[in-house]
């Protein structure tokens, strides 16, 4: 739509299938998906403001590329104040939720979206 966004540091594109976040503090990324704390799997819940997400690393069942929409469409209304987080024990707290499902479901941590329930949440 030709609309552009000012005051943005970086965008960092990385691909591959190795999870290591090598090019930021790991006090904010963490390279385990089991002490990994993303808020649905986009927006790392350690930071005092939203500032960075992170879009894409997940698997699912079917088609990847409408989810990495959906969580970019997401992120893009945090950083511009259209949609709000949460504080952060209530991230940590679904969290620790999602991570209990998953082993449940799976035996181990895995970065799984779940594909209906998550998806809509994320579209609200």
């Amino acid at each position: 739509d030709g609309s552009t966004v000012d005051g943005l540091d970086a965008v960092v594109f990385a691909t591959g299938f190795g999870l290591k976040f090598s090019f930021i503090d790991e006090s904010i990324l963490q390279d385990n998906p089991e002490d990994l704390d993303l808020y649905k799997l986009v927006f790392p819940a350690g930071l005092t403001k939203p500032t960075l997400s992170v879009i894409g690393c997940l698997s699912t069942v079917g088609a990847h590329p409408p989810i990495y929409e959906l969580q970019a469409r997401w992120a893009v209304r945090v950083f511009l104040g259209l949609s709000a987080l949460p504080d952060k024990e209530t991230m940590l707290k679904r969290i620790r939720a999602d991570r209990l499902e998953l082993k449940q479901r799976f035996g181990h941590v895995q970065l799984q979206l779940l594909n209906l329930p998550d998806r809509d949440e994320i579209a609200e």
